[in-house]
């Protein structure tokens, strides 16, 4: 079980697992469970069996509900390059698929407190800045342009600012 996001209303998680051995699930698939009794309700994300979704990125990143808990971000690589995925959680279809050209690597997607913009870590040529992009794709902006890697965005409630990690 890794990367775990809790819904903001604490009542479901999101996490990456694999299945049930005995049924040869090995693969590391997106799963939605009961926060409170831990029992999956439904595998969101296949990774084998959709080309979309050839890898998801399991050890730097995991998801995020928006704040209304209805659409989930999260990052897979698709064609070899790591694309930004937004979910709609109670029919776990995926609304829109976000191509990021420049950004070569995808991390750790959070949404805004208004849910029209979504932050991430990104990496260009070796260095990981903050980037943000408007929920229907558009508008991609770099917010830091450092060689120190800048992760783990965070918004402040009022939606102004951004904190984050950094290696300075």
């Amino acid at each position: 079980f890794l990367a775990p996001s809790l819904s903001p209303d604490g009542n479901r998680i999101v996490f990456l697992s694999n299945g049930n051995q005995k049924r040869a699930e090995l693969f590391i698939d997106l799963w939605l469970a009961d926060a409170h009794t831990g029992k999956r309700i439904k595998r969101l994300v296949e990774s084998t069996t959709n080309p979309n979704f050839e890898e998801l990125r399991l050890l730097y990143s995991q998801s995020s509900f928006s704040n209304n808990g209805r659409m989930l971000a999260f990052t897979a690589q698709r064609e070899g390059k790591d694309v930004m995925y937004l979910m709609d959680v109670a029919s776990a279809s995926v609304k829109r698929r976000v191509d990021l050209p420049g950004v070569d690597a995808i991390w750790s997607p959070v949404w805004s407190p208004d849910d029209r913009q979504v932050a991430f870590s990104g990496t260009h040529g070796g260095i990981t800045d903050l980037y943000i992009v408007d929920a229907d794709g558009k508008n991609l902006r770099q917010l830091t342009n450092d060689v120190y890697g800048d992760m783990q965005p965070a918004w402040s409630p009022d939606g102004k600012r951004i904190a984050f990690a950094t290696d300075r």
